[in-house]
């Protein structure tokens, strides 16, 4: 009887679990009978199911297609080599996220388009490495309309998509000007994609899982890197090897990337960002550790193609670093023209993380660099302004003593020399001088909001949170006080 009891309880439990899977999906496959409706746009490919266990990522089937590389981008009229779409016809209202596994032979970049019937196309790019499965989690978000494409009123309409399609996108990079940027690109070769568990689904994403903290006004997130969806795309380099890695993250996860670049040429990490996501911010955060010592060139790219650059030292001791770079920071390229000379966030189209090394010394350079947590916010010190100009209000004013009036312009001395010390990254220092302020005016909220942001360079996070904590209790209601609480949520 017991056994009987405990086999319809987990009947039960498994029906339930179905039956929601069910309500929140709009069109599934799992490639256990049949192909579908899917279909290649290479007349020279081979598509089909498998049902060997090693490229089945669950189940017994998944789908197939065998082809050989482009080396070109394919003139008008030619084959789409690697590339599968599903055609949809009665739209998909009500989407909100696209879950799939994919698999390839090759390393690749591929490109995810959900295609309007007006022709529009929005895009979102992934990175496979080659031999592992990758579970793809995207929200509608992430889908940015295609540079090459007009939409009357600019945003993906779900009721109106016509096909879903997965393009192998390496031939974008064999068609660079191989003079313009000096980059290895792998040849062309033959390849093989599977795909397997496609569920269009009514959850959105960030509802689901926390690798897509919701913006708070303060800080916007570029990626969190905790959770297994490639979207920094690898320019240059060979042997290269994207993986989501759980035991060198400071919390739920991070990105490894191990690479090796050919003497005389350069590696890069390639972000898309949507035009107009990081308006009113004002520098990025990362935290980062690299196995070498190098200098990790960060660029932004406008929408109108002025790009900007920063180089900072990143030193190869693998522990973790947390760099700030105010946009006031970077450079205007030679090569580059702006109209108004500056760098506009709302304009912001794209993030690189550059790797010089094997271009400077002329040698082969081999690497492995984590990431994590990259975010764009505004700036602290300026939030701290914008505070103290509003000042406390009348009844919270209180007379103080003339030694506590000196022990207060003292703190407010060291707090200036520690926020300069931070700046020039000399942390030890930095927190030394904070410590010193607080401990003559513990209630100079600026010196523990400086000196939280120091033991977050320093990665010693459970310090910042009692820091956060405070500046939370002693910041008047402003943006200060809500960036604090931004930083808790984003580390509690």
């Amino acid at each position: 009887m017991k056994h009987s009891c405990t086999t319809v309880l987990l009947v039960g439990l498994i029906f339930a679990a179905t039956t929601c899977c069910a309500q929140d999906s709009l069109l599934r496959f799992d490639f256990e009978q049949d192909e579908g409706d899917w279909i290649t746009l290479d007349p020279q490919a081979l598509l089909g199911l498998t049902w060997g266990a090693e490229n089945v990522y669950k189940g017994t089937g998944a789908l197939e297609l065998q082809y050989g590389q482009a080396s070109q981008a394919p003139g008008e009229g030619e084959g789409m080599p690697g590339a599968i779409v599903l055609p949809i016809e009665a739209g998909l209202p009500g989407l909100q996220s696209l879950e799939l596994a994919l698999k390839t032979t090759v390393s690749t970049p591929m490109v995810l388009g959900l295609q309007e019937i007006d022709e529009s196309n929005y895009l979102c790019m992934v990175f496979c490495t080659a031999g592992q499965w990758h579970p793809i989690t995207l929200s509608l978000d992430e889908f940015a309309l295609d540079e090459n494409s007009l939409d009357e009123n600019g945003r993906l309409d779900t009721e109106l998509i016509k096909s879903l399609a997965l393009i192998d996108a390496s031939f974008f990079f064999r068609s660079m000007d191989q003079g313009e940027i000096p980059i290895y690109v792998e040849p062309a070769a033959p390849q093989t994609i599977w795909v397997d568990e496609v569920n269009f689904r009514t959850n959105r994403l960030g509802e689901e899982t926390a690798g897509l903290p919701p913006e708070d006004g303060q800080a916007v997130v570029i990626d969190t890197c905790d959770r297994p969806t490639f979207k920094w795309l690898p320019l240059g380099g060979r042997e290269i090897g994207l993986t989501y890695d759980t035991k060198n993250a400071a919390a739920n996860g991070c990105y490894r990337i191990d690479y090796q670049v050919p003497a005389g040429t350069i590696f890069a990490l390639l972000r898309s960002i949507k035009v107009g996501s990081l308006a009113g911010t004002r520098r990025l955060e990362l935290s980062t550790k690299c196995s070498v010592d190098m200098s990790l060139v960060l660029t932004i790219e406008e929408s109108d193609g002025s790009r900007y650059s920063l180089s900072v030292p990143v030193g190869g001791v693998q522990s973790w670093q947390r760099l700030i770079i105010n946009y006031t920071q970077l450079r205007l390229g030679d090569d580059s023209q702006d109209e108004n000379g500056q760098l506009d966030p709302d304009q912001v189209k794209s993030l690189g993380l550059v790797d010089l090394s094997a271009l400077t010394t002329l040698q082969e350079t081999q690497n492995t660099l984590w990431l994590d947590d990259v975010i764009a916010v505004k700036d602290v010190e300026a939030l701290a302004a914008k505070d103290e100009d509003n000042g406390p209000a009348p009844s919270e004013v209180e007379e103080r003593t003339p030694e506590a009036t000196r022990d207060a312009e003292r703190a407010a001395v060291l707090v200036e020399e520690g926020l300069v010390a931070k700046r020039e990254d000399q942390l030890d220092e930095a927190e030394s001088k904070l410590r010193a302020a607080i401990e003559l005016d513990p209630d100079n909220v600026e010196a523990h909001w400086g000196l939280a942001w120091t033991l977050v360079a320093q990665e010693r996070e459970s310090e910042a949170v009692e820091e956060f904590r405070i500046v939370v209790e002693l910041a008047p209601e402003g943006e200060m006080k809500q960036e604090a609480q931004a930083a808790l949520y984003r580390m509690e």
